[in-house]
């Protein structure tokens, strides 16, 4: 028998905080410290118990950071189907953006036709700087 996920107290602040920053990640500890100002009786095995939790619920998306060292999240929202695509990441302000468009899929259609490998998408991420970030970086350099 499979048993239905319950939502809990602490479930919906980490979601809510997540939403929050929709287009950027977070660490176990950046949501921790985040919600233990509203909460002063959690604990952060409570926070990493309820994480697991919505990333098995495929309500968080697990991904690494850029030297591969930390675990982040992500809440899925619109972007449901995480595992079929890749992710940019801005080493800068940690904005994500998904590759969910026509040329990802013809991408590992050629990836699979033209070299044999079936690629997984699961906690892929391309890292660099965002427009935003690059524009900010350029227009430091004309103030200088």
């Amino acid at each position: 028998m499979v048993r239905a996920s319950y939502q809990t107290k602490y479930k919906q602040e980490i979601l809510s905080y997540l939403r929050e920053r929709e287009n950027s990640t977070a660490t176990v500890e950046e949501i921790y410290s985040a919600l233990k100002d509203k909460n002063e009786h959690l604990d952060l095995s409570t926070v990493y118990r309820n994480i697991e939790r919505l990333v098995k619920d495929e309500k968080l998306l697990k991904l690494r950071d850029e030297q591969g060292n930390k675990a982040c999240y992500q809440i899925m929202g619109e972007h449901a189907d995480c595992h079929n695509h890749l992710h940019l990441q801005c080493s800068s302000c940690g904005k994500v953006i998904h590759l969910d468009c026509t040329v990802m899929q013809q991408f590992i259609d050629h990836i699979r036709e033209y070299h044999g490998f079936d690629p997984s998408c699961d906690n892929s991420i391309i890292f660099g700087k965002c427009k935003e970030c690059e524009e900010k970086e350029e227009d430091g350099k004309k103030d200088t």
